[in-house]
């Protein structure tokens, strides 16, 4: 088996997990992005993936378009383990670096493991900023925001 050169889009020193893609690019459709698959360093396995975009949700409010939003996905299986949360915090990092003065994050009302995450980190809910979003089904809806502001941020 070949052996994987490490590729970071930013020091990840310390984490237990790799970055194999990560550029932050522009997008053909609009807007730019980046996402970064997480593997567990033990065993290499693909177990989800974390990123950076510019929210394109039509519906979406218009304060927050144009800011960076993170979000993230993992296998059921590595919930609980802190693997969100450390590619979340790096995301952040990234994002600040990149010089966002916010960052959102979107998700569904029951979706709770993720809000619930967004929490831990910090972010604070915006209720008036929660919107129907057409591209999921009702019990998907709504989708609610939630926001990191930069001054809150400690890397």
């Amino acid at each position: 088996k070949q052996k994987r050169q490490d590729k970071w889009l930013f020091t990840l020193a310390g984490h237990r997990w790799f970055c194999i893609a990560g550029i932050w690019r522009e997008s053909p459709v609009g807007g730019a992005f980046t996402m970064l698959t997480i593997e567990p360093r033990e065993d290499g396995a693909l177990v989800g993936m974390s990123g950076l975009r510019r929210p394109v949700t039509p519906l979406a409010p218009e304060s927050i378009r144009g800011a960076f939003e993170i979000g993230w996905r993992l296998s059921e299986s590595m919930w609980g383990q802190g693997y969100a949360r450390e590619a979340a915090e790096a995301g952040l990092s990234h994002a600040f670096a990149l010089g966002a003065d916010r960052v959102v994050a979107l998700t569904s009302i029951s979706n709770r493991p993720s809000w619930g995450l967004m929490e831990r980190l910090g972010m604070r809910r915006y209720a008036d900023l929660d919107f129907d979003d057409p591209d999921f089904p009702p019990h998907l809806n709504p989708t609610i925001v939630y926001i990191k502001e930069r001054p809150t941020w400690t890397a």
